[in-house]
């Protein structure tokens, strides 16, 4: 497991407000390799995947995850925004791994 803090200072400080928002990820490895390839999982942080593979959001947008840049689903792994999506993240995974 591994504890992140994500994003830049600049990213959470609000126009109008003095207070600072940090969101810190604690989760399992998010991918990992086989054959050379990002192979990503259940776990997989939205963001990791738009981050290490931005060819990637062509296959959740076609499985209907239109909110891709929203704060909220790039901290959520690939099994919570299935979830809200009611879509099988299995079969995301499959695509997702081809």
């Amino acid at each position: 497991m591994r504890l992140e803090v994500r994003g830049k200072m600049s990213d959470f400080l609000h126009p109008t407000s003095d207070f600072l928002f940090i969101f810190i990820t604690a989760h399992n490895e998010p991918f990992n390799f086989k054959g050379g390839r990002i192979m990503f999982n259940k776990d997989t942080i939205i963001g990791d995947i738009l981050e290490q593979a931005p060819e990637k959001s062509d296959v959740l947008l076609e499985v209907g995850m239109h909110c891709l840049s929203c704060p909220a689903a790039l901290g959520e792994t690939l099994e919570q925004a299935c979830e809200v999506h009611g879509i099988d993240v299995n079969e995301v995974l499959e695509m997702l791994n081809k």
